[in-house]
């Protein structure tokens, strides 16, 4: 409803200017009136009344100005940091500065800002309603300090300054300064101290004057025992920042040793298979002596060699070769672990496994070829022996009438 009631007076406003536009003789309209004038010639056309605009804003063209005719009007948000809490024709009004007081509200369209007390630093002065800035404290009993002065130790400002300090004290009428007061219970005991002294020594003809500490003793000796406490905080200090180096220095080298501890481990459990598959039994060269292998009979002149059971018996060879290689066991061929009790390297091994790929390869054969390549002298015998060792009595049965010449 209000915002309906805003808009048709406005536009009463408009049409009302529009209406009393007429031609005038002088240069300008009197009173709060808008003068429009022609663009090209300045020639007055005529007056029209400032409308009214409602809180917040202002018309865009101030009254008791001069327009061209066609320039826009309406009513405008009022520019930051003034304001306008009246629904009138004047124009938006320049906030309060808090510039030395705290700031309770801040400024908006609508409303100025609200100030509270006095900065830190500043008072109010009762005469002039303003906040002054605080001065230094002249320590003669007659110090004022409002609330604003002394948070930061200051005194309100006296128009003639500090007088001169006499050389007897009196009682200021605020409380005495850390310093001050320090100073003057230092004083105090070195005076009870005297006088305790003073009653248990016998008096003599010269009696000793009590001693009077002055100004600049008492901050001499105040400064003096700062000094002191400084140097013993700065001892603690640097004790903990030695402790503290002391400390990670520590850590640090035990990471270091665990951390050698666990590459050790490390190449202790590489070197391990490594040196496993450099065992004798496993990588001997067979053409060593077979009475280093149990599981091979020594050969005798009577026994056949191999390479000539595989010239001469080819049907009892291929009876082997397809029994060798029918059964396989925990992933393994029979003929692997046939090569494996003779001692031939993984890449040999390999070799002959790879027989089984290939079409028309036969691994057994591989196998005993590659044996009599590398010992020539090797016999049936002890061929059988391997077989039967590996529990294949079946193949052994075969090759037992072929054992000696």
């Amino acid at each position: 409803m209000g915002c309906f009631l805003v808009g048709v007076l406005f536009l009463s406003g408009v049409i009302r200017a529009t209406v009393e536009r007429r031609p005038r003789d002088d240069s300008i309209c009197p009173g709060n009136q808008i003068t429009w004038i022609y663009k090209n010639s300045g020639q007055v056309i005529g007056c029209s009344p400032c409308p009214a605009c409602p809180p917040g804003t202002e018309y865009s063209i101030p009254c008791s100005t001069k327009a061209v005719n066609g320039t826009p009007a309406k009513c405008m948000t009022c520019p930051r940091g003034k304001f306008s809490n009246k629904f009138d024709n004047k124009p938006c009004v320049a906030c309060t500065r808090c510039s030395k007081r705290y700031a309770k509200k801040g400024c908006t369209p609508h409303g100025n800002a609200v100030c509270g007390g006095c900065k830190a630093g500043y008072y109010d002065n009762e005469i002039s309603f303003s906040c002054e800035e605080c001065g230094r404290c002249c320590h003669d009993g007659k110090d004022e300090a409002p609330l604003g002065c002394a948070r930061v130790g200051m005194c309100k400002t006296r128009p003639y300054g500090c007088p001169k300090l006499n050389r007897t004290p009196t009682k200021p009428r605020m409380n005495l300064t850390i310093k001050e007061s320090l100073a003057s219970k230092i004083f105090t005991q070195q005076v009870k101290k005297f006088q305790r002294r003073s009653t248990n020594k016998p008096r003599t003809s010269s009696s000793p004057s009590i001693p009077f500490l002055t100004k600049s003793d008492k901050e001499r000796t105040h400064f003096t025992s700062q000094v002191e406490q400084g140097r013993s905080m700065n001892n603690i200090r640097h004790e903990d920042t030695a402790l503290s180096q002391t400390i990670v220095l520590y850590i640090l080298l035990s990471l270091l040793v665990l951390i050698l501890i666990l590459l050790a481990v490390a190449a202790i459990k590489i070197n391990i298979p490594f040196k496993r598959t450099q065992r004798p039994e496993l990588v001997r060269n067979l053409s060593s002596s077979y009475t280093t292998n149990p599981f091979m009979p020594v050969p005798t002149p009577e026994d056949r060699t191999l390479e000539d059971f595989i010239e001469k018996c080819h049907d009892v060879v291929e009876s082997v070769c397809v029994l060798l290689g029918d059964k396989q066991k925990r992933g393994m061929w029979d003929f692997e672990r046939v090569a494996a009790r003779f001692g031939l390297t993984q890449e040999e091994r390999i070799s002959i496994k790879n027989q089984t790929t290939i079409e028309g390869g036969n691994a057994t054969r591989q196998l005993m070829e590659v044996l009599c390549s590398k010992r020539p002298k090797i016999t049936v015998k002890q061929f059988a022996e391997i077989v039967k060792n590996i529990n294949r009595n079946d193949v052994f049965d075969k090759l037992q009438p072929f054992l000696s010449n």
